[in-house]
């Protein structure tokens, strides 16, 4: 009969058997969740003025709801998206269809490492209750699994992740005050997206430190000013490093994308601790606690 397993072994087992299990549930779930944001609660100040970035983040929308705005299909047909491996019908069953295709890869291999990792922790379960030594594949293929999927989630989400920004935030690190407000966004009237050079209140009224040409057109807003309701609204807005909230909206669909891709990233970060420490200990075990027997007991 083989040597007891040590205690603490014991509870590193259970531990990494958690975190595989915790990984290989959030690797099914995580792209699903991230990419399938409700198109219809992107607000109109990201909609109309980011045309390039709303393309590169199609696939994080519910392709079903892609046709149900006509802002968004309006917007999308300015833009080059043809694909020569999709058919020209419709602006938003082509949208639809670059959708789904966009994003099927990622589902299937946040699917499939997933399902690889918790078959691989029942095997391994099983070969330990019936004092066996588990095959190899339980650990590596979750690891190397995990590994690529985490390489495509950072393939695939750092360019879109460097957009999103919260534009009532200042940009602390930078010396210069027109550099502190780089990101600053307010939603002025007529749809208008503007910049400011300088702080405090009234920087829209006279001061000439509130314009359209101040713009940073190059981000997705999480939260924003917006005073596109009254024009007094815009002369008294206060741009301060402490924003006033009821001068101030949120873009739940650029918000959720953080919530989203984070789930997207704990899955093949869970996998890897979880399939990796299982595997240290596997070779622990057999090469110090118990190389003579078939495995160990728990």
């Amino acid at each position: 009969m083989g040597k007891q397993m040590p205690i603490i072994l014991k509870l590193l087992v259970f531990v990494g058997l958690a975190f595989a299990i915790v990984g290989g549930c959030l690797s099914i779930a995580g792209p699903i969740v991230a990419l399938n944001l409700d198109p219809t609660d992107l607000n109109q100040i990201n909609l109309h003025s980011m045309t390039p970035q709303i393309k590169d983040m199609l696939f994080y929308f519910d392709c079903d709801k892609l046709g149900d705005i006509t802002s968004l299909t309006q917007t999308l047909s300015n833009t080059s998206i043809q694909s020569a491996d999709v058919p020209v019908r419709s602006s938003a069953r082509t949208h639809k269809d670059l959708c789904e295709n966009a994003k099927s890869s990622h589902v299937f291999l946040g699917a499939f490492t997933g399902s690889f990792t918790l078959f691989g922790c029942i095997v391994f379960v099983m070969c330990m209750m019936h004092k066996r030594v588990e095959p190899e594949f339980v650990y590596v293929v979750p690891l190397i699994l995990a590994i690529v999927m985490l390489y495509d989630f950072m393939e695939t989400n750092s360019k879109m992740l460097a957009f999103v920004k919260d534009c009532t935030e200042y940009e602390m690190f930078e010396s210069e005050k027109i550099d502190q407000l780089r990101n600053i966004v307010i939603f002025g009237e007529g749809i208008q997206r503007w910049g400011v050079i300088d702080d405090g209140v009234n920087v829209c009224n006279t001061t000439g430190a509130c314009s359209m040409a101040y713009a940073n057109n190059d981000i997705l807003c999480t939260r924003y000013y917006d005073c596109s309701m009254s024009a007094d609204d815009c002369l008294n807005l206060d741009v301060s490093m402490v924003p006033d909230l009821s001068q101030v909206k949120i873009d739940d669909a650029i918000d959720s994308i953080g919530s989203g891709v984070l789930l997207w990233c704990l899955g093949p970060i869970f996998t890897i601790v979880g399939a990796g420490l299982l595997k240290c200990i596997s070779l622990y075990l057999k090469f110090f606690v118990n190389p003579d027997a078939v495995s160990p007991e728990l």
